[in-house]
């Protein structure tokens, strides 16, 4: 199964909302991206107080939380995630340990 097929069927499998920022046609087989671009997921992870909160689609409404998952015509060569919400105990921290990015054609 290519990959892209592989990616539409676990986020229909799961509910994910990767597809709210992705056109349809580029999950569809024989549409989108085939040669034309690159699929680039971000997973960014913040701690705060022992908690993980994990996000991997753009958010433009808080751009302390948001990440570079998208399609572009070139693959993404580092992890693009939001600052997070700051430095002190109670606040969202960017926890790089846990976070990572991906690509596909």
């Amino acid at each position: 199964m290519p990959r892209l097929a592989r990616l539409a069927a676990v986020a229909a499998a799961t509910g994910a909302l990767l597809l709210g920022a992705v056109p349809a046609s580029a999950v569809e087989p024989g549409g989108g991206l085939s040669g034309t671009g690159f699929l680039n997921i971000h997973q960014c992870a913040y701690n705060s107080q022992n908690q993980i909160l994990t996000t991997l689609l753009p958010n433009s409404n808080t751009p302390a939380f948001t990440t570079g998952t998208g399609v572009t015509p070139a693959p993404d060569t580092a992890l693009n995630c939001g600052p997070g919400t700051g430095t002190t105990a109670t606040d969202w921290e960017l926890f790089a340990l846990d976070s990572g990015s991906s690509r596909t054609t």
